[in-house]
């Protein structure tokens, strides 16, 4: 009898071994300097909250290094705050199709094990690669029943993506790995109740996944029966998770997932961006005066209107799921950086009066081209009674129009202007990431140099 998971696990890992080419693993470290520049940015974002997290911490098993923050604690608190650091600021990677991001759990996971002698980059690389196939491909296998039961995937997709990148970096047996993969499953969930009103817990889900997924790495060791096929029949992960289930997507093989994901070059939900280009487009070509725009009209697909169309922003969080108040900084600011998203500028009255002036419709035909297409049509409507408009089919950092290496270092910068130590050091830590010859200890040291440079005060 067919056992599903297994099955799934094995061809997929054997996938990813025949693919793994020179530019993949290029393409492994422009993540993590993504991912690295958004976590220092999150840590910022939280410090006085999450500092009394931290103060609160069991000091007896402190061994693994925060991002942003210097301290050590142990490998489940690790990556418990390094998730929701890198998912604050909702700036992180991820994927249309399987509407999940991938970077915030899976590395926040890995890089636990960055102080590990015993792992190899070109492992960290592989366990990369196929924590991203993993649970890209099980995202789009439920996907969009599962988001429309009320899950996010993240924190269950990404979950299980970031379990096996563990197993797989720490080079555990294929049976500790389908073991420590079922005890996540067994453990995973994640509502997107978190996405309501001023609301600050999406984050949560990602700081879950990362530290579930080092819980079932960790007792996986024990090797207590699980059961068989986690992945199968009417109380298994796939079926509990979705209404629809189409288990084509989990082996297909067109190409590895880490090439099929987004990076932001907007700081807010990854629905709101074809908008936001859109906006930035005419203001580009038209100049605009906003005092003569009488309204903004924004057609998009489905998936992006619930729970994106409000006008009422309520915390920072508020901000960047709304659709009219991205399109709104996106005129009054000309960009969508994460400054754009604090409170002087929510409060703004001229931010807040063009939020108001914008309509957010679903689009039957925009909504059956997605998830190949993320389409936004903007008009914009003036005083005077003419109307200038403008489509995005591929919001900048998609894989069809993808960010430079130019876009992401600028990016990483921009983040880790927050953080306010000398830039050299700032330099050296992309410098290493992007070396072709990257050591996990260098990468580890450089982290550990920049966050003793951070002003803590965090008192034992």
């Amino acid at each position: 009898m067919r056992n599903l998971t297994k099955d799934f696990l094995k061809r997929n890992l054997g996938y990813i071994d025949r693919e793994i080419k020179t530019k993949d693993l290029y393409q492994c470290r422009k993540i993590i300097l993504d991912y690295i520049g958004v976590t220092y940015l999150g840590s910022r974002l939280i410090n006085d909250k999450m500092k009394e997290f931290i103060k609160r911490l069991d000091k007896s098993d402190s061994k693994s290094s925060l991002i942003g923050y210097n301290k050590k604690t142990s490998m489940e608190d690790t990556a418990f705050i390094n998730g929701f650091s890198a998912h604050v600021a909702d700036y992180d990677d991820g994927s249309n199709a399987g509407i999940i991001h991938l970077a915030a759990p899976i590395l926040s996971s890995l890089m636990v094990l960055l102080d590990n002698e015993e792992v190899s980059s070109i492992d960290f690389y592989r366990g990369v690669i196929f924590g991203y196939e993993i649970a890209y491909k099980l995202a789009n296998s439920i996907q969009p029943f599962h988001k429309l039961s009320g899950y996010h995937a993240t924190g269950t997709c990404g979950a299980l993506g970031a379990t096996v990148a563990l197993c797989v970096a720490a080079k555990t047996s294929f049976s500790q790995m389908v073991n420590a993969f079922t005890l996540t499953a067994i453990n995973t969930s994640a509502t997107l109740k978190v996405l309501e009103g001023k609301s600050e817990l999406k984050p949560l889900n990602v700081a879950r996944a990362s530290s579930l997924a080092i819980n079932s790495f960790k007792f996986s060791n024990c090797m207590f029966d699980t059961p068989d096929d986690i992945l199968s029949g009417d109380f298994g992960f796939l079926r509990m998770m979705s209404s629809k289930v189409d288990l084509e997507q989990l082996f297909l093989e067109n190409g590895l997932a880490i090439n099929k994901t987004y990076i932001k070059v907007h700081a807010s939900c990854r629905y709101t961006h074809p908008a936001i280009d859109a906006v930035l487009n005419l203001k580009k070509e038209h100049g605009l005066d906003n005092k003569v725009i009488k309204k903004v009209k924004v057609e998009t697909y489905s998936l992006a209107v619930k729970n994106h169309d409000h006008t009422v922003i309520e915390s920072s969080g508020s901000g960047r799921m709304s659709i009219p108040y991205c399109v709104s900084i996106a005129l009054n600011c000309g960009n969508a950086t994460f400054d754009k998203f604090e409170e002087q500028y929510i409060q703004n009255n001229d931010i807040k009066s063009l939020t108001e002036k914008v309509e957010v419709l679903s689009s039957t035909e925009y909504s059956d081209e997605f998830p190949l297409k993320q389409i936004a049509k903007v008009t914009i409507y003036m005083i005077n009674g003419s109307n200038i408009s403008d489509i995005v089919d591929f919001p900048l950092g998609e894989p069809e129009n993808p960010a430079t290496i130019e876009n992401i270092i600028e990016k990483y910068n921009n983040n880790m202007k927050i953080i306010n130590i000398p830039q050299k050091h700032i330099e050296n830590l992309s410098f290493q990431i992007l070396n072709d010859n990257l050591k996990l200890a260098d990468l580890s040291k450089c982290i550990r140099r920049i966050n003793s440079l951070i002003e803590e005060d965090i008192h034992e």
